[in-house]
């Protein structure tokens, strides 16, 4: 797989990072080549900086598909995949996603607490996100009700369910319950509303939810924090546009929404960017990569990073099978200018688990990745932190 590998990581420390109450081993960092990485801090600056790795912490075995952020008090949420045991036949109360609540260093364990559990009427909680939201963890997350004769065992678990259900919950810093209600509930249209992958940014005072479709459309739909839908947008996709409907991230240049989406697996193999405008008009702003033997998937995080934009996403070789297991997807980050060019296009890591999912906070002069990886005890997250400086040019 190819890479651009421009300038010279310094790695200031090999020290691997383990949590006492949460780590249960030593995972070192996958990158391979030594390389600075080029960034833009939240602060104007000029030149390039640059990030040097600190170390990798390692969440327990069985977690993954990781949402991680910062908390202003200079702390770290990782909201995870993390079942827990079986509750009989139906599963009812079952826990299956739980947030890890870190010291800005991932040695200390504040709390950890589960977010979502199998519960009447919604059924079985699938894949989720979050956001920090006056001084709350915002949860959106999807959940199945399962055909009786048709159990999930491979494929899109929505193949197998009579309806699903998109939630919001929301939760204190504590891990204290403040509020659930569905955002859309029950839906069996399957053609019209599908909600595996999608994404959120808090903006202007309100969520903005982007869910997809097995037809050729994306919905964004605005919602308040009450699970109240203002306004749901309905785009199509192809060419012009927004390219894919899941696995996607949107953020926030200047006042304008720009959203990221993928050609793959189907097409070319390019990241694409696209802005929205005020009435939500889609306007393809730039395609990254495609047509080099390179599947780039999923762009699950993004920010606008002064003049720089950060985009994290999965990639593989193409034309080697799409069996996660003999051809699994990696973690890694793009950089482009205000041209919208390519800086940088780093790998993380390899050997990830499914898709993936690498998502990314900032907490000062300091980043912090978290990626599944597949380990021999199964899924497992991995969180690199790096220090950032600047390189003056």
């Amino acid at each position: 797989m190819t890479r651009r590998l421009a300038i010279i990581l310094f790695l200031g420390s090999f020290a691997l990072s383990c949590l006492a109450s949460v780590s249960e081993e030593v995972v070192s960092p996958q990158l391979r080549s030594n390389q600075w990485l080029s960034f833009s801090s939240t602060t104007e600056q000029k030149g390039k900086p640059a990030l040097t790795w600190l170390h990798t912490t390692v969440l327990p075995s069985g977690t993954h598909r990781p949402e991680i952020r910062a908390v202003d008090d200079g702390s770290i949420v990782v909201a995870v995949v993390k079942p827990g045991e079986h509750q009989g036949q139906d599963n009812e109360g079952r826990v299956k996603h739980r947030v890890y609540h870190l010291d800005s260093t991932l040695t200390q364990e504040w709390n950890s607490f589960p977010i979502t559990r199998v519960a009447e009427p919604y059924g079985e909680p699938a894949d989720h996100r979050i956001a920090l939201v006056n001084d709350e963890i915002v949860v959106i997350y999807q959940t199945l009700n399962y055909q009786k004769s048709r159990r999930h065992t491979s494929g899109p678990s929505e193949d197998f369910a009579t309806d699903q259900s998109l939630l919001l919950a929301r939760f204190s810093m504590d891990g204290e319950e403040v509020f659930r209600a569905p955002i859309v509930d029950r839906t069996s249209d399957i053609e019209t509303d599908n909600f595996p992958d999608h994404c959120l940014l808090w903006w202007d005072d309100r969520l903005l939810v982007s869910s997809g479709a097995r037809s050729r459309m994306v919905h964004i739909r605005e919602v308040t924090l009450d699970a109240s839908v203002l306004a749901d947008h309905v785009l199509p996709t192809g060419f012009q546009g927004i390219s894919g409907n899941i696995g996607n991230s949107m953020f926030v240049q200047g006042n304008q929404l720009r959203y990221f989406s993928s050609n793959s697996p189907a097409g070319n193999g390019a990241l694409t960017l696209t802005g929205l405008g005020t009435q939500f008009e889609a306007t393809r702003l730039a395609e990254l990569g495609g047509d080099d033997d390179v599947e780039r998937h999923f762009p699950t995080d993004s920010y606008m990073l002064g003049d720089y934009t950060l985009v994290t996403y999965i990639a593989r070789e193409s034309g080697q099978g799409m069996s996660l297991e003999e051809n699994p997807y990696s973690p890694f980050i793009m950089i482009l200018n205000k041209e919208y060019n390519v800086v940088e296009d780093i790998q993380l890591g390899e050997g990830g688990f499914a898709h993936v999912h690498p998502t990314m906070t900032m907490l000062g002069d300091e980043l912090f990745v978290a990626w599944s990886k597949r380990t021999s005890y199964g899924p497992q997250v991995q969180i690199e932190r790096f220090t950032i400086s600047w390189l003056q040019t």
